[in-house]
């Protein structure tokens, strides 16, 4: 049988990044940003982009331990396309019922869909630029923090 190479480049034209905070060795950093840039193709032509953002999201997630998540999409251009909402749940801190605290950035090409096509989670989660993103983040921790500490003593 002949396997077939494939890769998660394959999905999308998509381009990211990662960048942890300056941590020492083996502590956790505080949070992780996942940047984003180029074009989400519109409706059901956009599903492997969705795919492709989230598979990179729950990797890095994985291989960088942190306790709450920054995406930057500030570079990306989306119109529309029903799966790009998968975002909001990519800080699901399986196997509890937590979310870690997430921003997502977003820019002039993106902000208008994104605020039509979940309204609550854009609110929730939307903000203009880094220094907003952190403040959210940093906000968002202690109810992480508590979610966390009931789930760990039930």
């Amino acid at each position: 049988m002949q396997l077939i190479p494939v890769s998660f480049e394959e999905l999308s034209d998509i381009k990211y990044t990662v960048a942890l905070t300056p941590h020492a060795p083996y502590a956790t950093p505080e949070f992780l940003v996942v940047t984003f840039t180029g074009v989400y193709r519109d409706g059901s032509a956009g599903n492997t982009d969705a795919t492709f953002m989230v598979a990179i999201m729950e990797g890095v997630q994985r291989a960088w331990f942190t306790k709450s998540l920054i995406i930057d999409l500030s570079g990306l251009t989306y119109w529309w396309g029903d799966e790009m909402s998968w975002i909001y749940r990519v800080g699901h801190f399986q196997p509890s019922p937590c979310y870690k605290p997430l921003a997502i950035i977003v820019g002039d090409n993106c902000r208008d869909a994104l605020q039509t096509l979940d309204p609550e989670q854009y609110n929730q989660h939307c903000v203009q630029s880094f220094e907003e993103a952190l403040t959210l983040i940093r906000s968002e921790k202690p109810k992480f923090d508590k979610c966390m500490d009931e789930w760990r003593n039930r």
